[in-house]
């Protein structure tokens, strides 16, 4: 007798990986700009879009 598959459930551990990952990311790649352009203003830049594409990220996943 086959077993019924049961759908794909929404997990929020999915959702939590995925926070983490953007998160490591806008970390590493901010911490990385201010070291090779010395800069500030583009260092204060590039984490606002850093937030705001993983919020846009984020939210697409919910």
């Amino acid at each position: 007798m086959e077993q019924e598959k049961s759908p794909e459930r929404w997990s929020p551990a999915s959702d939590a990986g995925a926070a983490v990952v953007v998160v490591n990311a806008v970390v590493a790649g901010v911490g990385g700009l201010y070291g090779a352009t010395g800069s500030i203003a583009v260092t204060l830049v590039a984490a606002g879009l850093s937030v705001a594409l993983g919020l846009v990220v984020l939210r697409r996943r919910t």
